[in-house]
């Protein structure tokens, strides 16, 4: 077994380049000196190897990461007791907080309170406030700290953010070194990069996260002004303050989050930055061009999943971890895909439409913020392709083989769980509409993008069916729920775009109508009389029979045209689609 608490066992971490800003070195170089004093006055007993782990502590529990990073080490370590460090008046209150918490994101279970233990305490305060007996026990009874407590204010400045983001950490610090070596798993946020802030776009085009990598200060500098956005500043002081009680022997690991506001089962928070930028467009009834829906959408549960599992393997070999998916969306998803038919606009048209709504706008007072980064977010010119950031830490320490979830479910799971809060939910929101007229103009759009004729694609006859079809949905008697809109929009539309691909792909193969199919077999009947157990069984013949797989005929095309070797095979990229949109729909709920 790896002895985790050597710092020769892990990768190397570089260095930073650059000179912090003369407020963040002063206080890196307290913090410093403080570890350092705190290093001689101690003399901490080993640490616990993780898979020996019996008690946590957690700061934050009460927040959004910190009730998912709750429920799973509860969940992944069926014999693990978990502190929660809590400010408030009581223990009891403390344990009515942390379980509302829970409750909010449909996390908590019963059997959850046997294992929950309430400490009444504040990280800013020096052994967070508690007696000398309590907090020499738990120094003693603790194995590791999930250090999540934190002020998110993206928009706030370096000042304002140091006292919780970087003082804080002097008592964690402090909690890892007393009594024995305590594993401590720190979440900082990918923003520290500002290649990935700015989306990789413009001069950050040709950028990329490797693995280990630090952030370059100088480039910090230039994108994050100290009194504009303080909060990577803080986050990066954290770091380094971590980095060096590795170097004195606590066994550490950086968790460098994604920007995420919701969960795969769609239980969202109204902080997220995308969420009130969708519900000003809901508000506004327009979007600013190029506005992507696609970036960003690592889930929350998801994500905590696999830190928690990281967190327990005795046998990580990692320091940094960044939490981001590096794989390419299957396809882009717009707000048309899901049945909006928001007006593209300019982004300063957008913000004078956002803005006649004063302070009722989701984004009023961002727009400072907003405005410094727009000609990022909003260039016409961006693409949609895989974040160049690398996951290795990732594959190589989580004790399992992992696949992110599909982008396109967690947008129609978000829209779903909004649209059930009901007047709960405190933004803006509406449904997506199924109208025939805009899924033919999503049709063409596409058909146009794709080089072809949209109506040799979809010729009259599936319009004309289209439209039926629509109007049918539509009709007071179909009784479809408002929440389902979406996802019938994201159907029909996703129908247009299969035929337009196939089209596609007999423009670039031709050579695709000279091939011949011998005594196709048809089997006709009406329900429940065995056709389709007939069909399993004639599909069992791979020898004589070809048949098609369902993600076939929902995707019948490759993005990629790679049939000679990924077509039909585990890696077959459809695959992993037709599932996530199985699981958008909820079909297999109509069977239970």
């Amino acid at each position: 077994m790896v002895d985790i608490h050597k710092q020769s066992e892990f990768y190397h971490v570089p260095p930073l380049i650059g000179t912090l800003p003369r407020l963040c070195q002063r206080d890196l170089d307290d913090l410093r000196h403080h570890l350092l004093d705190k290093i001689d006055c101690v003399d901490p007993a080993p640490p616990t190897a993780p898979d020996h782990f019996q008690t946590v502590l957690v700061t934050g529990a009460t927040g959004f990461f910190g009730a998912f990073t709750l429920r799973e080490l509860l969940r992944q370590h069926q014999q693990l007791v978990v502190h929660c460090l809590v400010r408030a008046e009581s223990q009891e209150q403390g344990f009515s907080r942390v379980q509302e918490n829970l409750l909010k994101f449909d996390l908590w279970e019963e059997s959850f309170s046997a294992r929950i233990r309430i400490i009444v305490g504040d990280i800013s305060r020096p052994r967070f406030g508690l007696g000398e007996e309590e907090y020499n026990f738990l120094s003693h009874e603790i194995d590791a700290v999930h250090h999540l407590a934190a002020d998110p204010t993206m928009f706030g400045g370096y000042r304002f953010l140091r006292n919780v983001n970087v003082e804080g950490m002097k008592s964690i610090l402090d909690f890892c070194l007393d009594g024995r070596f305590k594993h401590l798993f720190y979440a900082s946020t990918m923003g520290v990069f500002p290649e990935y802030f700015c989306e990789f776009e413009k001069e950050f085009a040709d950028c990329r996260i490797g693995h280990h990598m630090q952030p370059d200060i100088n480039l910090m500098k230039r994108i994050y002004p100290l009194g504009l956005a303080g909060y990577p500043w803080s986050k990066l002081v954290a770091e380094q303050a971590v980095l060096l009680a590795q170097e004195l022997g606590v066994p550490v690991a950086i968790f460098r989050f994604p920007r995420t506001g919701f969960a795969s089962t769609g239980h969202a928070t109204e902080r997220d930055l995308i969420i009130r930028f969708l519900a000003a467009c809901h508000q506004a009834e327009a979007e600013p061009v190029r506005l992507s829906l696609m970036h960003d959408l690592e889930p929350v549960d998801f994500i905590n999943e696999l830190a928690v599992a990281i967190s327990l393997n005795p046998m990580r070999q990692s320091t940094l971890y960044h939490f981001c998916n590096s794989t390419s969306p299957y396809e882009n998803v717009t707000s048309e895909d899901l049945g909006f038919n928001w007006k593209l606009v300019p982004y300063p048209e957008f913000k004078s439409l956002s803005q006649t709504f004063g302070e009722a706008s989701p984004l009023s007072r961002l727009w400072h913020f907003v405005d410094y980064f727009s000609s990022y977010w909003f260039d016409p010119s961006r693409r949609l392709s895989a974040q160049p950031i690398s996951e290795r830490a990732l594959r190589e320490d989580c004790p399992y083989p992992y696949q992110w979830p599909e982008p396109m479910t967690n947008m129609i799971q978000v829209g779903r769980w909004i649209e059930n809060q009901g007047e709960k939910w405190p933004l803006p929101h509406s449904n997506g509409r199924v109208k025939y007229d805009q899924l033919v103009k999503l049709g063409e759009g596409y058909a146009a993008d794709m080089n072809v004729d949209f109506f040799e694609a979809c010729p009259t006859s599936i319009l004309e069916g289209l439209d039926q079809l629509v109007n049918s949905l539509n009709a007071p008697v179909a009784s479809i729920r408002p929440d389902k809109r979406s996802h019938y929009a994201y159907l029909l539309g996703h129908r247009l775009k299969a035929n337009i691909n196939l089209k596609h792909e007999f423009q670039k193969h031709p050579e695709i109508t000279n091939e011949v199919i011998e005594t196709p077999i048809f089997i006709i009947g009406i329900n429940r009389t065995g056709t389709t157990f007939l069909h399993h069984t004639l599909s069992k013949d791979d020898q004589r029979f070809w048949t098609l797989k369902p993600y076939e005929i929902q995707r019948p095309t490759l993005n990629d045209g790679d049939y000679a070797t990924i077509a039909c095979t585990e890696n077959d990229p459809r695959r992993q689609y037709f599932s996530a949109l199985m699981k958008a729909s909820r079909i297999e709920d109509m069977f239970l």
